[in-house]
C-alpha cells in the first residue's frame, strides 16, 4: 500500500496497519507541523512540514557560502553587510586609484599609498620614524624636496 501523498512525492510503501501511523507523520502532509532547522540560530518561523523545503530556500538564518569567495559561511539575512566588509572584495583605493582586496587596501596599501599618508599625517606620525623613513624611500618626499630647493635656488638666482 501506497501513502495518500505519493502524487506529491512520498515514498512510503507499507501495509494497512501501519498506514495511518505513518499519514500522522508523513512530511508531505499539511497536519505534520515544525519549525525551522535554523531555529537555534534564531528563526521562529513555524508550518507544515510539506512547506519547510520552500521556507528553507528563503531563510534569512540559513548560512550561505560567501557568494566573493572568502571561505566564511555567513547568515542569508547577514549578506549584505558582510558584502561590504568581506577581505576578499576587490575595491580601489580611494586616494590613488589602485584595485586590490579590500584587506590588502586597508593593510599593506596604506602603508605604502603616499596620498594616503598625506590626508593622515597624524597616523602616520604616531607610526613614528619608519613611515616617514618608507615615505622617503617611496622617492615622493625625496622629489618634493627637491622640487621646493629648485624653487628657493631660481628664486634667489634672479634677485
Amino acid at each position: 500500500m501506497k501513502c495518500h501523498h505519493a502524487s506529491q512525492g512520498c515514498s512510503w510503501v507499507g501495509t494497512s496497519f501501519t498506514l495511518q501511523d505513518h499519514v500522522t507523520k508523513c512530511a508531505y502532509s499539511d497536519n505534520v507541523q515544525t519549525s525551522c532547522r535554523n531555529s537555534e540560530r534564531g528563526c521562529g518561523w513555524e508550518g507544515s512540514v510539506g512547506v519547510l523545503q520552500d521556507h528553507m530556500t528563503t531563510c534569512g538564518f540559513t548560512l550561505i557560502p560567501c557568494p566573493i569567495g572568502c571561505g566564511e559561511f555567513v547568515r542569508r539575512n547577514k549578506l549584505p553587510s558582510h558584502d561590504l566588509m568581506c577581505p576578499e572584495k576587490e575595491l580601489s583605493c580611494e586616494l590613488c586609484g589602485v584595485k586590490d582586496k579590500l584587506a590588502v587596501i586597508n593593510g599593506v596599501h596604506q602603508q605604502q599609498c603616499w596620498r594616503w599618508k598625506l590626508r593622515h599625517p597624524r597616523l602616520v606620525a604616531q607610526n613614528g620614524l619608519q613611515t616617514l623613513a618608507n615615505s622617503v624611500s617611496s622617492g615622493f618626499l625625496i622629489g618634493s624636496v627637491f622640487f621646493v630647493f629648485l624653487a628657493w635656488w631660481v628664486w634667489f638666482s634672479f634677485l
